[in-house]
């Protein structure tokens, strides 16, 4: 690393925000940093709106149609979908200072065509992994990667998690299930499986059930198949079949949420991989620990992405402040950009040596065209970097400068006292 040089400060509302420049292998980069007290602010993440509801099956043939051009869905398409602009979503909610884009979600290139079927409960915009939004769950943790939570009184940790961490609750009278293990069909233990285990044998005294996103789809037993296949956008959970409550309790369409630590998080959001852990940087043995080394899970990275420059957006944690970072993808109208560890690495640099803030935890939020962070003054919103839109000419996207439709942000929010 040549030189950190700092471009533009500036305080609003007791935060502080940063735009340096990072001189790195013969590129040079941008990054957009917040500083923000933990006693004072927290994190609110808002989902986007649908701006015109129609039948499924219709939006479900124009995305094959955009799939099998491979083309990203443009124009109005969008305000079919779950998906909106960051600005958008700001002014929307009003009460927020700044944000930045939310983390992983579904798009066309994640669904397969034979998947996208009016049985098939996923949709373009659904989270990937965990999404609690003001106690109401969205999705469920079916992977063990870092979970961004948020507490009622406004305190955010970084957790990895899944599904044998808690308790799942079915239906209207919150019937419980507690997973003792994964991917492990054991006779008397309760399971669940993810879409890298592939096709399950049925044993004659368990029942089988899919979750996608948070409802419950197929249920199955061996009188009436063989084998279930792991949907790619959920799993299937296996049960011993000596609960007489259990037909009674769940059925197809119900939902499911996920009972943590006695639900003290109001919020939670999956996110990863981990970038920095016990104050140090991670190393690549991360993407397995987290599950992101399998492409068979919607949106699993693989370790050679780390090898290509990319915009980025993280979140990391002080003792007193939790900071928010955006790299640029762009330099001077050239697609430069960091790798996870650059960006993790530069911005831990910047906020020790020139801060003095220690960093002992971060987490990989999401990059490319979504990188964004907005500004709200006075209800006046602003986009504080440079969104690099899409550097393949031959796909139809978002140009250079123009922000990206996303399916969350990640507000800051002043804690009420």
């Amino acid at each position: 690393m040549k030189a950190i040089k700092l471009l533009k400060e500036f305080k609003s509302n007791g935060i502080k925000y940063n735009k340096f420049i990072v001189s790195t292998n013969n590129t040079k980069n941008y990054i957009n940093l917040l500083v923000i007290p933990k006693r004072d602010f927290t994190i609110l993440p808002v989902k986007a709106k649908v701006r015109e509801v129609v039948e499924k099956e219709k939006i479900i043939r124009k995305l094959n149609n955009y799939k099998l051009r491979q083309k990203r869905p443009v124009g109005r398409v969008f305000k079919y979908l779950p998906l909106e602009k960051p600005t958008s979503i700001v002014s929307r909610y009003g009460d927020l200072l700044f944000a930045v884009n939310g983390s992983f979600f579904l798009d066309y290139g994640a669904l397969k065509d034979k998947d996208m079927t009016a049985k098939d409960l996923s949709y373009f915009g659904d989270a990937v992994g965990w999404c609690r939004i003001s106690g109401n769950d969205y999705n469920l943790p079916t992977l063990h990667r870092p979970i961004i939570l948020v507490s009622e009184g406004g305190d955010i940790k970084i957790k990895n998690l899944n599904l044998t961490d808690g308790i799942l609750k079915i239906g209207k009278n919150k019937y419980k299930v507690v997973v003792h293990t994964v991917n492990s069909d054991k006779i008397n233990s309760v399971c669940y499986f993810t879409p890298d285990y592939g096709e399950i044998e049925i044993k004659k005294d368990k029942i089988y059930f899919e979750i996608i996103n948070n409802v419950v789809g197929k249920i199955v037993n061996k009188s009436k198949n063989d084998k279930i296949r792991v949907p790619h956008n959920g799993v299937v959970v296996s049960l011993p079949m000596n609960d007489n409550k259990f037909e009674k309790e769940i059925n197809t369409g119900v939902n499911v949420c996920f009972e943590y630590n006695e639900n003290r998080f109001v919020h939670a959001i999956s996110a990863g991989p981990t970038l920095v852990k016990g104050g140090r940087l991670t190393d690549n043995s991360i993407w397995e620990e987290e599950d992101f080394n399998n492409r068979l899970h919607p949106y699993s990275l693989t370790k050679d992405l780390n090898k290509y420059p990319c915009a980025r957006t993280g979140l990391f944690l002080s003792e007193k402040y939790f900071l928010l970072s955006v790299c640029e993808g762009l330099y001077e109208g050239k697609y430069t950009g960091m790798t996870l560890n650059e960006f993790a690495k530069s911005t831990i640099i910047y906020t020790t040596n020139l801060l003095k803030i220690d960093i002992k935890s971060g987490v990989y939020i999401d990059g490319g065209q979504e990188a964004t962070m907005v500004s709200n003054y006075k209800n006046r919103t602003e986009i504080l970097n440079y969104p690099s839109g899409i550097s393949n000419p031959s796909m139809k996207g978002v140009k250079p400068g123009h922000e990206a439709y996303t399916s969350m942000i990640l507000g800051v929010k002043r804690i009420s006292k």
